[in-house]
């Protein structure tokens, strides 16, 4: 299979580029230092985990961070606030990619916490948001999900799960296989799961019903899998690894 086209863009590997700028955020904790100010600074605030996420909404670029009590939105080139959520969780972590399609922005973390689709829009110089929905659905722990044809495929604390876009509904779900990473490719689910397996399966809101199964590592694997030119880069806690993909 080939490799897949990225759904949750990591903004620190590919930055928005125009014609003067390049586009490279970073949301980090450190003490002050005197004499030093760090341009386009958005304020302060526990640090959450989440890699920064860009998006572009009415021809305006913003970017979302996902911090350890709240989430909010900065302009990307000036790094001014114009949107916070409060969002507290056990252990303040908020470690998933935020998601952003269509207008609407995805929030979800772990530790019994959910999930909530928030439609996005503007309200003069800053933005507002309206709730689509907020459920359970999806407990995502560590692990951002895929979205892929209206619905989003993910590994949570809970299990492995097909859960609507538009309508936070769970389509199908597997117990027994939480804390895992997916990716999408050629519209093939693979899922690595929590103790090295992989699982692959049509990407399909009706079913999950794998055609291949195979133990690649052991112990705790935690790191989302890459997929590039047919080759499988996998990994756990003390080793990496990578193997050929054959029909």
């Amino acid at each position: 299979p080939r490799s897949p086209k990225s759904q949750n863009p990591n903004p620190l590997a590919n930055p928005w580029r125009s014609k003067h700028h390049a586009y490279n955020w970073l949301v980090l904790t450190c003490p002050p230092l005197a004499g030093f100010n760090l341009p386009g600074d958005s304020g302060s605030g526990l640090v959450g985990y989440a890699t920064p996420y860009p998006i572009a909404l009415d021809g305006r670029r913003y970017v979302v961070g996902f911090m350890g009590k709240e989430a909010f939105i900065a302009e990307a080139d000036t790094g001014r606030q114009v949107w916070n959520l409060p969002w507290q969780t056990d252990w303040d972590v908020n470690a998933a990619t935020p998601i952003f399609h269509d207008g609407h922005l995805l929030l979800s973390s772990g530790y019994k916490h959910g999930s909530a689709l928030l439609k996005l829009r503007r309200e003069g110089d800053r933005l507002a948001t309206t709730p689509v929905w907020e459920n359970k659905s999806i407990r995502a722990k560590f692990q951002t999900p895929v979205l892929y044809q209206g619905h989003l495929y993910v590994s949570d604390e809970v299990g492995l799960k097909c859960v609507e876009w538009a309508t936070g509904a769970e389509k199908w779900s597997r117990r027994g296989t939480q804390n895992g990473t997916v990716l999408i490719a050629d519209g093939q689910l693979l899922v690595f799961t929590e103790d090295g397996t992989l699982l692959i399966a049509p990407a399909t809101p009706t079913e999950f019903k794998p055609t291949a199964e195979v133990q690649l590592l052991d112990g705790r694997c935690w790191t989302v899998p890459v997929l590039h030119r047919g080759h499988l880069y996998v990994r756990n806690l003390k080793r990496a690894a990578c193997f050929r993909l054959t029909a």
